[in-house]
């Protein structure tokens, strides 16, 4: 590498502070020149000593003082080791050593003074053992970012151990890789950016610990996975994570699609799980399941994340596909009676919705006989009372002998569906890890506070808290009279469905959130908002400006994100407040700059609602009218959603309508809300606006289930029926309550099971009689 300015590649300046050289699998460290007051401390030469990574190590300590220069050489890490317990109370700046690598030619063509340590180079072994490789940091490469013949190849020109482009995709050796993070993009002075254009370039470091339980990794430069799930027969497990963190890779691992090869790159051989693999789960319970899936003898039923694709691959109608004529009859009825098929059964697959083709692919899951269940966002596409029907079908399976393993990014439906959560962490798209289960609660609260607790681990630096949204940090408008439009009432006929709609109107500032269910007539009064449609009397709906976010999303072919986002914001002057709202309150916590070179209309589903929610909240219209802003995002991006919405409502006053599923985002950006009630697909009714709590209660009695704030991160709860909560809030008609409202009733320890009450030394449940494990306390 390079020595430094003026420097030939593989001399080092004199003068310079550090210099290291790998010599085959010798390593050499120079610290040269150091003075009485330079600082070093024993943490700093650890980080140095770790990235050498060889066994034999050969250390060369110059220090400049007059009386000469002293040499120190260790043959073995062991050595080395020792001598740095010694070495505890030494002090130096870590920034002061820089890093370099050169061929045996260049050190051999070293001035003598060079050599004083006598270094001799051993070769590099030819042969590497099989098992599992041991790294320190990972360097993922993303295949679909990166775009060799679009860029100038800036991660061969900047990375001093050369990463190589020469064939269509960058390649870097971890085993060179010093952590320097030159390649990957990064804002430097002016706005300027350095490194990868396309943001294909990740370098994380991992914990050392996690080197060996690595389970499987998608080939060179591709994403990690450490750990595997510990799964009980009679407890259904939820997955909570981040989009990215390796959910899909661990339900293809359980359902045997996907062979792991234990983090060394390129696909297991055969069906035989590695060893190392198998060490850490051995007299677990997970390991007869994977004596099972390696031998093939394991039946696992999956529910794949995108069921959207099933229209494409089945032509066949609904019953054929379910494979009613294998089933059991009385399973059927059933199932069909709860999860509402019996108007589809003859249908064909290819022309459902989104809603009922969710629904048949889950019911298809449930009906085939396995020993291990498999959903992967099984609530997609459904509203509120259509997953609580999935939930109740799903946790039917359960019967002590199955494994149960759910994804899903509605943390009130995890919270109602599992028995146990465990939490995926790491760094999206690069390197995932899964935290031990934990009982439901603790293991929603961990995710929201981004710290696990009994693993010492903290992933995120700042909490998610869905506290209603009276914070004091909030920024209250005090410029003059609120805006407000007004809408009568009018009713809507649409074929054979009508819709009546009760006279009210919107307020700038505040956030208006549409309560349903499907085929209730929710996006329909967005439309006739927006001018689409017009009411059955009248020509003008509401006369105000409006922008409406659709629920199904589409992107212009071949043009980047940012054509599309500068076409749709050029009318916003830069340097103005409204320009730095949407830049700090839209952009940069939406990333989207990580997205302004790619094309458009190839982004994933995340993707493109973060792009497509950043255009509504930067338009000039007066009501922005967005329908479904959480779909395809995480639990963590639809907090941040939410968040982007209430700030651009409240400083930029704007009026805002939402149509959304999700409770628990409802709860926390809407300021009213408006109920849909009636018989969906037929004739429906929509109230006058309302407070949040008053038109949630009246929405929850509606689907008769009750929820409850949670004391520590203010999330919303639903309760088991019949469980003690339910009761006591049915009872009152507060089906919708605070947390402070029933402190005096979650006071003690609650049983995990069926939520019954009970003093806090109790080891049984009073009410199931299952014992009291200290973790579910």
């Amino acid at each position: 590498g390079k020595g430094g300015r003026g420097i030939p590649a593989g001399r080092a300046s004199p003068s310079g502070p550090a210099v290291h050289y790998a010599i085959g699998n010798r390593k050499l460290m120079i610290i040269n020149n150091l003075r009485k007051s330079d600082k070093v401390n024993n943490h700093a030469l650890r980080l140095v000593f770790d990235k050498l990574g060889a066994c034999n190590v050969a250390v060369i300590v110059k220090d400049g003082k007059k009386t000469g220069q002293g040499v120190v050489e260790f043959d073995t890490e062991d050595e080395l080791q020792a001598a740095l317990e010694k070495t505890r109370k030494m002090t130096i700046c870590e920034s002061k050593i820089k890093t370099y690598r050169c061929s045996l030619e260049d050190f051999k063509a070293l001035p003598e003074s060079w050599k004083k340590g006598k270094v001799q180079p051993v070769a590099r072994p030819d042969h590497i053992p099989d098992g599992p490789r041991v790294i320190s940091r990972v360097a993922v490469v993303r295949a679909d970012r990166c775009k060799n013949d679009q860029c100038a190849r800036e991660c061969h020109k900047i990375c001093p151990v050369r990463a190589t482009n020469d064939y269509g995709v960058c390649k870097i050796d971890e085993a060179k890789c010093t952590g320097c993070n030159m390649c990957v993009k990064k804002k430097v002075h002016k706005g300027k950016t350095q490194g990868c254009p396309f943001n294909a370039i990740l370098i994380v470091n991992i914990p050392k610990e996690l080197t060996d339980a690595l389970v499987n990794r998608y080939g060179r430069n591709g994403f990690s996975i450490a750990r595997l799930p510990v799964l009980k027969p009679e407890r259904l497990l939820g997955l909570v994570g981040e989009n990215g963190a390796g959910k899909s890779t661990v339900l293809k691992i359980l359902a045997g699609k996907l062979v792991p090869n234990g983090g060394v790159p390129g696909p297991a051989s055969g069906s035989k799980w590695p060893d190392a693999v198998k060490a850490q789960y051995k007299g677990t319970e997970l390991w007869g399941l994977i004596l099972r899936l390696e031998t093939g003898r394991a039946r696992a039923a999956l529910k794949v994340q995108h069921v959207d694709r099933l229209r494409e691959e089945t032509t066949v109608s609904v019953r054929e596909f379910l494979g009613v004529e294998r089933a059991d009859p009385k399973r059927v009825a059933v199932l069909v009676k709860e999860l509402c098929l019996g108007a589809v059964m003859d249908r064909m697959v290819n022309v459902l919705s989104g809603g009922e083709i969710q629904r048949v692919a889950v019911a298809a899951a449930v009906l085939k006989d396995a020993d291990i269940y498999l959903f992967d966002e099984p609530s997609s596409f459904l509203d509120v009372r259509q997953r609580l029907r999935v939930c109740e079908a799903i946790r039917d399976v359960l019967d002590g002998s199955r494994y149960v393993v759910c994804v899903e990014h509605d943390l009130a439906v995890c919270d109602y569906l599992a028995d146990s959560v465990a939490v995926l962490h790491g760094k999206a798209g690069a390197f995932g890890v899964v935290s031990k289960p934990m009982n439901v609660r603790d293991g929603i609260n961990a995710f929201l506070q981004g710290f696990i607790e009994h693993e010492n681990v903290r992933f995120r630096n700042k909490a998610l808290n869905f506290k209603m949204h009276d914070q004091d940090d909030e920024p209250v408008w005090t410029g003059g009279d609120i805006v407000r439009h007004s809408y009568p009432t009018v009713t809507i006929t649409r074929g054979s469905f009508s819709l009546a709609i009760k006279s009210g109107e919107l307020r700038a500032c505040e956030v208006t959130a549409f309560l349903g269910e499907n085929g209730c007539g929710k996006t329909t009064l967005l439309e006739m908002m927006s001018g689409l449609l017009k009411p059955d009397s009248g020509d003008t709906f509401m006369a105000a400006k409006t922008y409406l976010k659709p629920q199904i999303i589409t992107m212009p072919p071949r043009r980047t994100v940012k054509e599309v986002i500068d076409e749709n914001i050029r009318n916003i002057e830069k340097h103005t407040q409204r320009h730095q709202v949407i830049m700090d309150e839209v952009m940069e916590p939406l990333m989207i700059e990580d997205l302004l070179v790619l094309e458009a209309d190839k982004l994933s589903g995340g993707e493109m609602q973060r792009v497509a929610l950043a255009i509504a909240l930067s338009s000039t219209a007066d009501v922005l009218l967005i329908d479904e802003p959480s779909a395809f995002l995480d639990a963590e991006l639809r907090m941040t959603a939410a968040k982007a919405i209430r700030r651009v409502a409240l400083l930029l006053r704007k009026i805002v309508v939402v149509v959304e599923h999700d409770l628990m985002m409802t709860s926390f950006m809407a300021d009213r809300v408006v109920v849909f009630e009636g018989t969906p697909a037929v004739e429906c009714a929509a109230s006058s606006a309302e407070p949040v709590s008053s038109g949630l209660n009246r929405f929850l009695r509606q689907l008769d289930v009750s929820v409850r704030l949670d004391a520590v991160t203010h999330r919303p709860r639903f309760n088991k029926r019949g469980s003690v909560l339910d009761r006591e809030q049915r009872a009152k008609g507060e089906y919708y309550a605070d947390a402070a409202e029933i402190k005096d009733v979650i006071d003690g320890t609650m049983c995990p099971v069926c939520d019954f009450v009970m003093p806090d030394k109790a080891r049984l449940c009073g009410r199931c009689g299952i014992r009291i494990e200290d973790e579910d306390r």
